[in-house]
């Protein structure tokens, strides 16, 4: 059920489309400077409602209300961090008057894609725009110049940059290993009913990890499993997960996990864009995807298996992998990772790059 707010929103010069940048973006920019217009709609606008009633009525009230919330907030920057719904790069069309900026830094699937040619199947409609976009690797440049009119920088992941690996831990005598989980705690109300890919991913990652449990005991390692839900959880992961002496490690806010994967020696993910921004940090990783390479519905199309990564499975498999990966030197690995995701994924400790260009475009003095 939406909340309904009825204070009008203020004046100022950030307004965050969609609620869920906010967290994210307050990481650079200064709350009392931001408005966010929640385009979910989990909270609604009185006044914002009722003036576009008074307006223009009901007809096109969706739009009508974006644009009435704009004026009012009158930002001279609308920025957001979403990345598959092309709603965003409609909005300049409407409200001329601001710099719009997208910072898109996780995996990019087909579906923005697949949201991009169903709106320009209608030839009547406007080319999308957006004055910066900024994406996390050179592969997707052309792929959205083709589909948004913009200037368009490579950035690499907004929080993998800003949560930046101060220092490297040693790989060549191996303590612990890091498991990143991708269960959500609520899909255990439907793990047998018609949500095949999630029962799929469910048994996929309840076998790595029981496995990765043997394999650790055997060598004696320590074995974290960093979850992507927090400490209430606690219960459910291990209800559901292999019995045994292995550290349960919460999500509580943005930088717990990129703390524990910084921390870490080396690392086993499914699917996971955190597995991949470990990755390109220079962390040995390796992937079981339950379907493919790095996820499915994934714009570059990956081999079933690579030299960090298989989509098939066995205890012999990860092995493996993981005996092979330790034995890389530093120079090996990083040329392995250049050559396999360098496109894909940037890296860009501290968003250098973003701080520039927002300086050049005089907001440095709204930054944190």
């Amino acid at each position: 059920m939406a909340k309904w707010i009825f204070k009008k929103p203020k004046k100022k010069d950030f307004l965050i489309y969609d609620k869920e940048s906010e967290k994210i973006l307050y990481l650079i920019f200064q709350k009392k400077d931001c408005e966010v217009l929640d385009i979910r709609y989990e909270s609604i606008n009185f006044y914002i409602i009722f003036l576009t009633l008074i307006r223009g009525g009901i007809k096109d009230l969706k739009n009508n209300y974006k644009l009435n919330y704009i004026k009012t907030v009158s930002p001279k920057i609308i920025v957001t961090t979403f990345n598959w719904n092309p709603s965003f790069f409609k909005l300049k069309d409407i409200y001329s008057d601001a710099i719009y900026i997208n910072i898109i830094s996780n995996n990019i699937d087909t579906r923005f894609i697949n949201e991009c040619n169903k709106y320009y199947s209608n030839k009547k409609n406007k080319r999308l725009k957006a004055d910066y976009i900024f994406l996390p690797g050179k592969y997707y440049k052309d792929i959205f110049s083709n589909l948004v009119d913009s200037k368009i920088h490579i950035l690499g992941s907004f929080l993998n940059n800003h949560f930046y690996l101060k220092e490297k831990k040693k790989i060549h005598q191996i303590e612990s290993i890091l498991f990143i989980s991708q269960i959500n705690p609520e899909w255990i109300h439907d793990r047998y009913g018609t949500a095949k890919v999630r029962k799929n991913k469910l048994d996929r990652e309840i076998l790595i990890f029981s496995t990765l449990y043997n394999y650790c005991k055997k060598k004696k390692y320590k074995l974290n499993f960093c979850a992507k839900y927090g400490p209430s959880f606690e219960n459910y992961y291990r209800s559901n997960h292999v019995k045994g002496d292995w550290n349960f490690l919460p999500k509580t806010n943005l930088v717990s996990s990129y703390d524990l994967v910084n921390n870490s020696q080396l690392v086993v993910f499914t699917n996971s864009s955190l597995g991949l921004e470990a990755l390109v940090k220079g962390i040995r990783c390796v992937s079981f995807p339950p379907e493919d390479f790095p996820v499915v519905d994934f714009v570059k199309k990956f081999p079933p298996t690579g030299p960090f990564w298989s989509c098939t499975f066995s205890y012999e498999i990860m092995e493996n992998y993981i005996e092979k990966i330790i034995k890389y030197s530093e120079e090996e690995w990083s040329e392995i990772i250049k050559k396999n995701i360098g496109d894909i994924m940037d890296y860009d400790p501290k968003n250098t790059k973003l701080l520039s260009i927002l300086k050049k475009i005089n907001l440095e003095n709204s930054f944190q």
